[in-house]
């Protein structure tokens, strides 16, 4: 398991692509809870600003469950 985890964290493509998604569907909960029309770069903003924990820990939830269902293909494509 600890190297499909470091393969997956170690690729620069997979991460950009999760953590592009796990923008995407914080700013779809916002969207979806305030009506705004919030995007993934405004949540990539708010990342950077710092200020909102709830944004920032919604986000790293999606991430690493991006992350955990890579793994999981990783090891049942290598078995």
């Amino acid at each position: 398991m600890n190297n499909a985890l470091n393969y997956i964290l170690s690729n620069t493509t997979i991460m950009t692509f999760l953590k592009s998604e796990a923008r995407e569907q914080v700013a779809s909960d916002i969207r979806a809870k305030t009506g705004s029309g919030t995007t993934a770069f405004g949540v990539e903003v708010l990342l950077m600003n710092g200020n909102d924990k709830t944004i920032a820990e919604r986000f790293e939830q999606y991430l690493a469950a991006g992350v955990a269902a890579c793994v999981k293909l990783r090891i049942e494509a290598t078995a």
